[in-house]
């Protein structure tokens, strides 16, 4: 080992790294790390809801957040931080929709969503990619991934490497989706 940064946060779970920095989402919200030094270089204000996952496209590290309004329901946005720490966008998604994984490469957010009614007793709808301009915020495409499955209710993580997406389904898949034919 050549160095350690000691977060003393037991929730330290995800992390990303782009643009030099390590970005690590705590359980108050997402710190940037100089890759180099080890020093923390910036930290994002406090992000309530919890922070799922975090992921680096466009010149800032991107999150994804429930965002509980007055009512106690939950609507997932995906929040922007700039290298200062900031967040500087914050992408809504419609109330029924969830967030289940995030990836990005380039300039491209991959988002897999699923409906948020889906339960153990309700019929499998498998997931959604949505993949997102991070430059404009813009969704660029989106399709469908085991929309028949038996058993696939969402898509719990995803990886790009360019020309081929690869997705976890829920139910233990492994599926290889060609970007040119999606």
């Amino acid at each position: 080992m050549t160095g350690r940064v000691d977060f003393q946060d037991p929730d330290a779970a995800h992390l990303s790294y782009g643009d030099g920095r390590i970005w690590v989402v705590q359980s108050e919200g997402i710190t940037a790390v100089d890759a180099a030094t080890l020093e923390i270089v910036a930290r994002s204000p406090s992000i309530t809801g919890g922070i799922g996952d975090v992921t680096f496209a466009g010149g800032a590290a991107w999150a994804y957040a429930c965002a509980v309004d007055e009512s106690g329901q939950c609507s997932f946005e995906i929040l922007g931080v700039d290298p200062t720490g900031r967040i500087d966008r914050t992408l809504p998604l419609p109330a029924e929709v969830a967030i289940d994984a995030i990836e990005g490469v380039g300039d491209d957010l991959w988002v897999a969503t699923s409906e948020r009614e889906q339960t153990t007793k309700t019929s499998a709808r498998g997931g959604r990619i949505l993949r997102i301009d991070a430059r404009t915020g813009e969704i660029t495409g989106a399709f469908d991934v085991e929309p028949n499955s038996p058993t696939a209710k969402s898509i719990d993580g995803i990886a790009v490497d360019g020309q081929t997406l690869w997705a976890l389904s829920s139910s233990s898949d492994l599926l290889r989706i060609e970007l040119g034919t999606a």
